[in-house]
């Protein structure tokens, strides 16, 4: 969009005349929005049909390899991350009992205030026990009668399983599935050369024609390895093919994979694991 302002010969690939305006940004994320999960996946999934009946995507050979995504989030400490979901928690009750959450946001103040002198610990303690109580109260709110289609309690539960994941992470503090901020939620803490918060997006292409056949999305921490048959069924229930051999580096040289990708129609199987004491 930047560059069709100024570039004449990019509005006439565009298929715009110099007078034709422009959308402007929010117009295109509102409509990237309404688009929606689904609506991305019946695009990629034409885009491949397409090529598959042009003959550009092949049957012969899959590449399959995962990059990391970083977050675009800022990581809280614990004691900010339990106060941040405390406040979401109460503002997603407000709808459903206004008058106990007028009451819990009062005793926030008294907390704060009478933990001024406490360790760092003690009021982490104060924040996660005044959690839990608001929470149990929350489970036992009724929902409406409308529940499927109400806005407001269906961000409620989604706010209450957060809740409940963040304080079974207090639990378990050595957990490698901790969730690290309310922001985004599903972002997950792991190692790709360094330590990351995001995911990983797991890709498997067409040898042939270097086109992108099947994309999962996966917290940072999970498994690209035992994935690799996730994608070869996404790509074979989408398109009704058979693919005849998956190329992979040693993230999936592993007995466990192996097995789950055993094919009786033959899939081909090949590894680019290093010799041992090889590094990239």
């Amino acid at each position: 969009m930047l560059r069709a302002k100024t570039d004449v010969a990019y509005r006439y690939f565009l298929g715009l005349s110099p007078a034709d305006e422009l959308p402007d940004p929010s117009s295109l994320c509102v409509f990237r929005g309404r688009l929606g999960v689904e609506g991305y996946r019946g695009i990629f999934k034409e885009v491949v049909a397409q090529a598959r009946e042009l003959g550009l995507v092949k049957d012969r050979l899959r590449l399959k390899d995962a990059t990391h995504v970083i977050a675009d989030v800022a990581i809280p400490t614990a004691l900010a991350l339990v106060a941040q979901v405390r406040d979401r928690l109460l503002t997603a009750a407000e709808p459903f009992d206004q008058l106990r959450v007028e009451g819990e946001r009062a005793r926030i103040e008294m907390i704060r205030i009478s933990g001024e002198a406490s360790s760092k610990e003690e009021r982490l303690a104060a924040k996660v026990t005044h959690l839990r109580e608001i929470l149990a109260w929350v489970d036992e709110l009724r929902p409406p009668p409308d529940e499927e289609e109400n806005r407001a309690w269906q961000t409620l539960l989604a706010t209450r399983r957060l809740a409940h994941k963040v304080l079974a992470d207090q639990e378990n503090p050595q957990s490698p599935d901790r969730t690290r901020s309310t922001v985004d939620p599903e972002a997950r803490r792991a190692m790709h050369g360094q330590w990351y918060d995001g995911y990983l997006l797991d890709l498997m292409m067409d040898a042939d024609s270097e086109l992108i056949t099947a994309i999962d999305v996966m917290p940072a921490n999970g498994d690209e390895g035992a994935n690799a048959a996730e994608l070869v069924r996404q790509e074979e229930a989408a398109h009704g093919n058979d693919i005849q051999a998956l190329s992979m580096d040693g993230a999936g040289f592993r007995g466990s994979v192996l097995r789950d990708l055993e094919d009786p129609a033959g899939l081909g199987w090949m590894s680019t694991r290093l010799p041992a004491g090889k590094r990239r």
